[in-house]
């Protein structure tokens, strides 16, 4: 994870350096919104990665033992997280600006 913020915020600088930032004609705050939101969104869904891979590694090492899988609420966690991936990217999408655009 730490690696993917520090690629994400590598990238980050050399637009704002390169000027390829301006091209988007945000203000500030609907930067440092955007900013927040992409970060909320790596965040997520390094989690959501991170319990599919726990849970797929348990399932495999109990089935290599012979014992009885566990029954796991992985499916009440990825639900929780897929909505609330969906509600950032909403509000990443539909900022109080657009709106007020609009």
């Amino acid at each position: 994870l730490g690696q993917v913020f520090q690629r994400y915020f590598q990238s980050f600088h050399e637009n704002i350096s390169s000027g390829n930032m301006a091209s988007l004609s945000l203000s500030s705050m609907d930067l440092e919104e955007r900013i927040k939101g992409e970060l909320m969104l790596l965040i997520l869904a390094t989690t959501a990665y991170l319990n599919v891979y726990a849970h797929t590694l348990q399932s495999t090492v109990n089935t290599a033992n012979g014992a009885a899988s566990t029954s796991s609420n992985i499916g009440a966690i990825l639900n929780t997280l897929s909505s609330s991936m969906a509600v950032v990217a909403l509000r990443m999408r539909y900022t109080p600006a657009s709106i007020a655009a609009k």
